[in-house]
This record gives C-alpha cells, structure tokens and sequence, in this order.
C-alpha cells in the first residue's frame, strides 16, 4: 500500500470516529465548553491508530492472520480511554469516552472478523527480502609498494608515523600511487563522514586512506578498572552523561564540538570503524601508533551508503526480516556503539559465531551493554513492533538480513511464512554448534505451522523454565 493510500484511509477513519463522536454528543455548545477534552480524546486516538494501525490491517486482509491484532486494538483503546473515563468521573464531569470506544472499538472488530470469514487467509508467496546491497568498485591491484615510499606527509597531528609504517606493503591499483592521510584524528573533524566522503572522493578505485583515532573504549576500561567498583562505577555514569550523552543532544552537540574542537566526542573503535565502512571504505589493517592511538589501513572498496541512517540515541530502530520477507523496523533499546549495524558482516568475517549463535568476541557491545542484554531488557521496546502487529508474543527472533543469510534454504521458506517474536528459543555454551541452532529454530517453525497458538503456549513455558533455571542471553 502506497504512503498516499494509507494516508487516504487514515483520514476516512477519523472522520468516521467523529461522526461517532457528533451522534453521542450533539450539542456544540457542550464541545466549546470542553474543548480541552476533546484534545486529549484526539491526541489519545491517533497514538492509538499509529500503535495499532487498524486501519491497515483493513485494507490489506491477508495481514490478518491472528486475532491477536483485533484483541490489540480494542484492549489498547479501552484500556487508554477507560484510564481518562475514571479521571474525568472522579472530578464530576461526564465525557462519553467509554461509549465512543466501544462503538469504536465493536465496528472495527466487526469488520475485521467479517473481512477474515469473507475472504480466507492464504500464505502469499514469499517475497524474498530486498537489502538494499553495496556498489562494489571496479579495480585491480597491479602494484606492491611500501607506504613509507607513497606517504608524503608522515605525521598525524604531532605524531610522526614513519617508524609504525616501515616496512609496511601495501597493494595499489595502477592509476593509484599516492596514499592519502587523513590529517587529524578522526574526532577533531566537526563532520566526520563528510570528511571521509571528501578523502573518498579524492582516490581512485581501489586506492588506499590511512586514518587515525583514538578509541574511547580504552578510557572506559580504565575507569571501571578503578577501585573500589562502587566509584568507579560512580565515575563511569558521569562519563556516560558527560562524554556520551552530552554530545549526542540536538543542538548543544554542535555547540560542543565547535567548542572543543571535536576533542568532547567520544568515539569507540566500534564508531570509527563503522563509519569507515559507512563512507565507502574497507579496512585492511589496524597498527598501534602508542598512546592509545591507532592507525587504519583503509581501502575505498564501494560506493559510500544512502538511505540508511547510523543510530545515535538510546532507542534505535533496526531493519530486520520480517513475516513474508518484508522489512520490519525493529525497537530496542541501544546496547552497542553507534554504527555498529554496519560492522556485523566485517565482524563475521573476522570472529564467526561462538556455540550460541552470537558473534565471538563482538566488541561492538557497551559495557552496560552486556549487562542489559544479559536480562533482555534491551528488547523491551519490541512491545511496540507487538502493539502494532509486526511480530507476535512467542517466534523465532526478528533476524538481521546478514545473520538470516546465514540459514539453510529450506530455514528461510519456513520463516517466511510465520510471523516473528518477541519470546524466542535462548541458546548458551552448551548449544553444540549452529546447525543445533538452526534444527531448534526450524521444529518450532514446523509445529507452529501444524499446531498454531498451542505450539506457542507450550513453547513460552519451555522458554520460562528455561530462565528460571539460570539460562541467560550473552
């Protein structure tokens, strides 16, 4: 459905609810009189319509395929509006919200259920996930030179890097024989992806950049290594608030930046290496210059990205896989560095996955982080995708579109066809191997295709037992 329809059916629907509204309330005086109400009532329902979208569900019937989306709809109305009903009886004043969303409520049950009877739900075919992919570059490497040999400015702000580069080979495409250098470290530039856009666009195909930086990830270390853990617990909130949050307000971090010259920022390896690959570039190496600093090898191997926003705040929104292979935005609660979405596959590459399925010595995880994904509360927003119909209470998790690469053929015709959840199987270290994963996950599929919500029931309390009995996610 296109952004214009679902516009269209929007309108429709409000509309109708304030017909609804006029016949149990005909007199405008009244409606002047209680203008204030009639806001809430309106700010009310349309946070209603965006979490439950009903209308949507209407239009597209063959997205109906539970009745959890009917009971969501109502419960979510009546429970909101029963909350302001009792606010505005306690304070003698009389506003039929209980009546409106009844109404409400009973005609959009009534047509969904009609439209599921009329039309019966068939599986469409499944549409297979669409990433947007990578422009990889065109080159080929013809020459071998070392970098102290094609660097003509050695230094990176008042560090000399001739001694960490000598003897250092690098491979040049044949219309490439300088190697840039980015002059600063990477968080003293006030845009850094321009920056590294703009040494992107100064190479060729294939062509070689040497950036620099200084991981916060060193500094956080050394604060919660402080003793006794009570301080340096006290010491790293305020290095959070200070250094992570500060810098990421609307505004004031322009501000900050401008300020300090970019030496405010606080950026991680997983940031830095993140961005890099976000720009167009991919690394090759990583030397320790000392002092905490670091110096990447990087070659301009794709077309820098578009379309995609890097996540900055403590809710993000994920891409993932969703039912019929149609792209969900997933919420959760950040539990990794910004950019690490873009570090997944690099990740893979260099680690691969340890027994339960995640990413061996992933250092893209914060260190409250750890703590938070420990409990799963870093998917709590995930309510939300559940309120408005993307996934269900109990499914295989809603999977990245490189991790879901990962499955069997015969895995991903099956997850198609099933909707994802929130309460998925947990796998520790003694889960034998991926293909264990990948056979657990499937047999679930498989009896919730034959046996529908009891699957699910019986899945949630394996599930329960599981964490009671010390189970826990990495």
């Amino acid at each position: 459905m296109t952004d214009k329809t679902s516009r269209i059916l929007l309108l429709v629907y409000v509309l109708v609810q304030l017909l609804i509204f006029y016949a149990l309330w005909p007199t405008l005086s009244e409606w002047e009189s209680h203008w204030s109400d009639i806001l809430i009532f309106e700010a009310l329902f349309l946070l209603s319509t965006w979490l439950t979208q009903p209308y949507r569900k209407v239009a597209e019937p063959d997205a109906i395929l539970d009745i959890g989306v009917i009971i969501r709809h109502a419960v979510i109305w009546g429970g909101l509006f029963m909350l302001i009903e009792f606010w505005f009886l306690a304070n003698k004043v009389y506003f039929p919200y209980l009546e409106i969303i009844g109404l409400l409520s009973g005609s959009t049950t009534v047509l969904l259920i009609a439209v599921k009877l009329v039309k019966k739900t068939e599986l469409k075919e499944a549409i297979k996930p669409v990433k947007r992919a990578r422009v990889k570059l065109e080159f080929q490497l013809t020459q071998q030179i070392n970098l102290t040999d094609v660097v003509k400015d050695l230094s990176i702000g008042k560090k000399d890097i001739k001694k960490s580069l000598s003897g250092r080979v690098v491979k040049l495409p044949e219309n490439g024989s300088e190697v840039k250098v980015l002059p600063k470290p990477v968080k003293h530039y006030l845009n850094i992806n321009a920056k590294l856009k703009e040494l992107h666009e100064r190479l060729p195909a294939g062509g070689v950049a040497l950036i620099s930086y200084t991981p916060e990830d060193i500094r956080e270390q050394k604060i919660l290594s402080i003793k006794p853990g009570l301080l340096s617990k006290l010491l790293y909130i305020f290095y959070l608030f200070w250094f992570r949050a500060l810098p990421k307000v609307p505004y004031l971090s322009q501000v900050l930046l401008y300020a300090s010259a970019g030496r405010w920022r606080a950026i991680s390896r997983t940031e830095t290496w993140g961005r890099i690959l976000y720009t167009g570039f991919d690394m090759e190496e990583e030397l320790d210059l000392g002092d905490g600093r670091f110096l990447i090898v990087a070659r301009k191997q794709f077309e820098p990205m578009t379309g995609v926003k890097p996540s900055f705040y403590p809710i993000i929104q994920l891409n993932r896989v969703g039912f019929h292979g149609k792209t969900i935005k997933i919420f959760k609660f950040r539990s990794m560095y910004p950019y690490s979405e873009f570090l997944q596959e690099k990740v893979y590459e260099m680690n691969s996955l340890d027994n339960s399925g995640k990413f061996k010595d992933d250092f893209r995880i914060t260190q409250y982080g750890k703590y938070i994904r420990k409990f799963w509360l870093d998917e709590l927003p995930q309510m939300v995708n559940w309120l408005r119909g993307d996934i269900k209470i109990v499914g295989i998790r809603a999977m990245s579109f490189h991790y879901f690469s990962l499955y069997p053929q015969w895995y991903k015709d099956i997850y198609y066809t099933v909707k994802p959840g929130f309460v998925s199987p947990i796998f520790d270290e003694n889960t034998a191997s991926f293909d264990e994963i990948v056979n657990i996950e499937g047999d679930y599929l498989k009896k919730y295709r034959k046996n529908g919500l009891k699957a699910d029931v019986t899945f949630f309390f394996e599930t329960f037992f599981q964490i009671i009995g010390g189970v826990r996610s990495k």
